[in-house]
């Protein structure tokens, strides 16, 4: 995903969880730092459809690992297979 994407689901988060983001000034970029660095590397629609079933279900702010998509876990066992199958 694009920074301003990451951004954007930050905002989301913070929208939904107004002490998400919450500490001193040093903490808050801490923290902003910790969660672009791994927003970046993740699908953009994927995590976003993530972010809003999870706020629909918690009360509370999500950690970087409840948001994540897990089909990248997934990815390479479904190459595997479907190469399998290609050749049928």
């Amino acid at each position: 995903m694009t920074k301003n994407e990451a951004v954007e689901i930050l905002r989301l988060i913070e929208g939904a969880y107004p002490h998400f983001m919450k500490g001193t000034e040093e903490q808050v970029q801490s923290k902003a730092k910790v969660w672009m660095y791994h927003l970046e590397k993740m699908d953009y629609e994927r995590t976003l459809e993530n972010v809003h079933e999870y706020i629909a279900l918690n009360e509370y702010p999500p950690s970087i690992s409840e948001i994540r998509p897990i089909v990248y876990k997934f990815d390479s066992i479904k190459k595997k297979i479907d190469a399998v199958f290609e050749n049928d």
